[in-house]
């Protein structure tokens, strides 16, 4: 005779279990699955009038962990966690399960469960004051119950790399319940058991108010940046006039005097439109114009601009352009922007005597562009901020004064928006190669 009913993991209806569950019977019930599921199915059990103390569950989790509508329908007296198997049972104090639950339950960011497949199994307070929707609504559903938002291409590659066993963190674009749209960030890592994903932990700050205050400095930035040009226009049209005698002939000292003045200038005017650059990335204000271009035309150009610096420095620049470089569908402005910044960075970050290399590559995919250098390199500790706004390495700070920490950060947004990819490798005191990929049509 069977002495115990057992439930796995199906998600069954109340018919279903009915048909084999009667509250006179007095045999122990078994359920064993995911948290959600046990939930799901000792609720059915209770509405159907079968008494707490005959769920056994398997050793999932401690009564703590329940939802508290299930909690609160046990009677007082009935601590329904029996380890099915002794073996399996988990080995933590109590006090320590019961204590985690709560920071979980109670932390102020949205922090939810889910399995293999991404079917909602626990949702803290958080995230029921967060989406708007509640426990009871979240349960097997999906995230996209208040996601859904952003473009099928984006899902994928953050379902690619979740499912590929690695963390993911990015913004999302979500609608709460009553239809108000925020912005999150977040941070979904994979649960693993013996190397095999069997859940995923999704973490959600809310950061609609920081990118409100975020989009104000950038405007503000932008306005300000952009009434600075004028001044500084006057004083470099009026430097020029000294410098040609227009208000009569300098002395040495009076013409070394505004050589300086027209070179902090023009140090003052790059920086400003550096800083036009990114308010309009931020914005999406900054317009693209593609069209057919030839690369080492652009490639020529910009070294010419470079040639009186290669020549203070005693540089050596080698560029290949392999002939069969085909010419890509893009913005010319924009791909010059990312050939200065990278080759200008070679240039004031080598040796006196260095050497600086350019390749220019056709692939499968597009466009292969290397800027190499022999020059100070990157600290290691400090390369992953390479493309953070702001950011110099210590020695580039030794060896450059006046750098502004936006090239780099501008470049990856250009290939970005171009639809391509920047990396690197450097070592400190060897030299850096950048190398950035772009598509043949934009």
């Amino acid at each position: 005779m069977q002495t115990t009913i057992s439930i796995h993991e199906d998600i069954p209806t109340r018919e279903q279990i009915e048909t084999v569950v009667h509250p006179t019977d007095t045999r122990p019930i078994l359920i064993s699955g995911s948290q959600g599921f046990v939930d799901h199915v000792s609720a059915l059990c209770l509405s159907l009038g079968v008494h707490s103390d005959r769920l056994v569950f398997e050793a999932l989790y401690p009564t703590g962990k329940m939802t508290k509508d299930l909690h609160d329908m046990f009677d007082p007296d009935v601590h329904p966690f029996f380890p099915a198997d002794e073996s399996r049972a988990m080995k933590e104090l109590p006090e320590l399960g019961e204590l985690f639950y709560m920071v979980v339950k109670q932390t102020t960011n949205h922090v939810v469960i889910t399995d293999y497949n991404g079917v909602i199994l626990f949702a803290n307070e958080a995230a029921e004051r967060i989406t708007g929707y509640s426990l009871k609504e979240m349960y097997y559903q999906t995230p996209r119950l208040w996601g859904g938002l952003m473009s099928p291409a984006f899902y994928k590659i953050v379902w690619d790399k979740k499912s590929a066993g690695k963390s993911v963190v990015y913004e999302i674009l979500n609608r709460r319940k009553d239809g108000s749209l925020y912005v999150a960030l977040a941070h979904i890592a994979p649960i693993l058991r013996e190397d095999k994903i069997i859940a995923y932990v999704a973490t959600e700050e809310d950061i609609t108010e920081f990118k409100r205050l975020d989009k104000a400095k950038t405007e503000f930035i932008f306005l300000a940046s952009h009434q600075l040009l004028t001044p500084l226009s006057a004083i470099s049209w009026n430097a020029e006039m000294l410098l040609d005698g227009d208000a009569g002939a300098l002395s040495p000292q009076q013409q070394k005097c505004v050589v300086e003045i027209q070179q902090r200038n023009q140090r003052m005017v790059a920086l400003i439109n550096a800083l036009l650059n990114v308010a309009r990335f931020e914005m999406g204000t900054f317009s693209i114009s593609p069209e057919t271009v030839q690369l080492e035309v652009i490639l020529h150009s910009v070294l010419d601009e470079l040639e009186p610096s290669v020549q203070k420095n005693k540089l050596q620049v080698k560029h290949v352009c392999k002939k069969d470089l085909a010419a890509i569908h893009t913005d010319p402005n924009l791909l010059r922007i990312i050939f200065l910044n990278l080759l200008s960075n070679a240039v004031k970050y080598s040796l006196e005597g260095g050497e600086i290399r350019c390749s220019l590559t056709s692939t499968k995919e597009g466009i292969q562009i290397d800027v190499s250098d022999d020059g100070i390199g990157i600290p290691k500790a400090q390369q992953n901020k390479v493309f953070q706004k702001l950011f110099r390495a210590d020695n580039a700070m030794r060896k450059d004064t006046h750098g502004t920490g936006l090239g780099l950060y501008i470049v990856k947004a250009i290939v970005n928006r171009l639809g391509g990819t920047i990396a690197f490798e450097s070592e400190e005191n060897r030299g850096t190669t950048f190398h950035v990929s772009l598509p043949l049509y934009l």
